[in-house]
């Protein structure tokens, strides 16, 4: 028979001191206690457990098939939302999140280093050298948006996710500091030597293979960062 939780019961269950860390979903009750994203019993900065998560779920970037991953335990029984006690600090952090910086920054460096590249390929089958020139300037802005994702990405990782350093982050972070350091060295040879790819010199080609080496650099960081936000359904992490 399943164990019936009032919300004060639930509330006991908040993953903290040791505690086993439990929530709500539609009267359910979930135990989380396993799961790397809810250390201390807090998951994404902001989501406590202990408490029934059922309206929460509305604006997460999953469903609720991350239930499937973890263990059902009991039923909630009248059961109301409770908000934590946020000081000056947290609710400027929640402002900060509920405008998405990292998912806005981080499309403008994937997006730039692709037009980039497709510029470049178009140069090379026309020989029109605007689009040459389009390229350079576009992977500029790239390397100058690519900070701006990579900072906010890092807001986020350290106070949404705990500052877990496992795999799929350790990737991530040392693939963009890659890319940046591809596009700094190829602006930096077209700059030195603008006429080299025109020309048709050794430096020229280099320029033109690290711009085209950002599109699997920046379709990697991106694949990564969509499996953190939205891992697979047959994932045991939840």
């Amino acid at each position: 028979m399943d164990k019936i939780f009032q919300e004060h019961e639930l509330q006991a269950y908040d993953g903290q001191e040791g505690r086993p860390a439990y929530l709500a979903y539609k009267g359910q009750v979930y135990d989380v206690s396993d799961s790397r994203l809810w250390r201390k019993g807090l998951h994404v900065r902001r989501h406590h457990a202990g408490n029934d998560l059922s309206a929460d779920l509305v604006a997460a970037p999953h469903d609720e098939s991350v239930f499937e991953r973890v263990p059902m335990v009991g039923l909630l029984v009248a059961a109301e939302e409770e908000q934590p006690e946020e000081g000056r600090l947290a609710a400027l952090l929640d402002w900060y999140f509920d405008l998405h910086p990292h998912p806005v920054a981080v499309h403008f460096p994937v997006a730039l280093g692709v037009v980039a590249a497709v510029f470049l390929g178009l140069y090379l089958l026309t020989g029109g050298a605007a689009f040459e020139v389009s390229g350079y300037y576009v992977l500029w802005a790239a390397l100058v948006m690519s900070p701006v994702a990579m900072l906010t990405g890092a807001v986020s990782w350290w106070f949404n996710y705990g500052h877990i350093l496992d795999g799929r982050f350790t990737v991530k972070m040392s693939l963009s500091i890659v890319m940046v350091v591809v596009e700094a060295i190829a602006l930096t040879l077209r700059t030195a030597n603008p006429t080299s790819l025109v020309d048709r010199e050794t430096v020229g080609w280099i320029y033109a293979l690290a711009v085209l080496v950002v599109v699997p650099l920046v379709a990697t960081i991106g694949w990564i960062g969509a499996r953190i936000s939205f891992p697979p359904r047959k994932s045991k992490k939840a």
